[in-house]
Protein backbone atom coordinates (compact mmCIF):
# COMPACT_ATOMS: atom_id res chain seq x y z
CA UNK A 1 0.00 0.00 0.00
CA UNK A 2 2.70 2.29 0.79
CA UNK A 3 4.75 1.67 -2.70
CA UNK A 4 1.09 2.77 -4.40
CA UNK A 5 1.26 5.69 -2.18
CA UNK A 6 4.65 6.69 -3.12
CA UNK A 7 3.78 6.16 -6.41
CA UNK A 8 0.87 8.05 -6.90
CA UNK A 9 2.55 11.34 -5.13
CA UNK A 10 5.15 10.74 -8.10
CA UNK A 11 3.01 10.63 -10.43
CA UNK A 12 1.00 13.74 -9.52
CA UNK A 13 4.24 15.40 -8.95
CA UNK A 14 5.31 14.36 -12.57
CA UNK A 15 1.85 15.55 -13.75
CA UNK A 16 2.41 19.21 -12.29
CA UNK A 17 5.86 19.67 -13.57
CA UNK A 18 4.65 18.79 -17.06
CA UNK A 19 1.61 20.90 -16.67
CA UNK A 20 3.78 23.88 -16.01
CA UNK A 21 6.10 23.12 -18.86
CA UNK A 22 3.19 23.33 -21.09
CA UNK A 23 2.47 26.58 -19.67
CA UNK A 24 5.52 27.77 -19.82
CA UNK A 25 5.18 26.98 -23.37
CA UNK A 26 2.12 28.54 -24.49
CA UNK A 27 3.17 31.83 -23.04
CA UNK A 28 6.54 31.63 -24.60
CA UNK A 29 6.30 33.90 -27.80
Amino acid sequence: MRHIDSSLVFDSHLFLTLSLFLVHICLSP
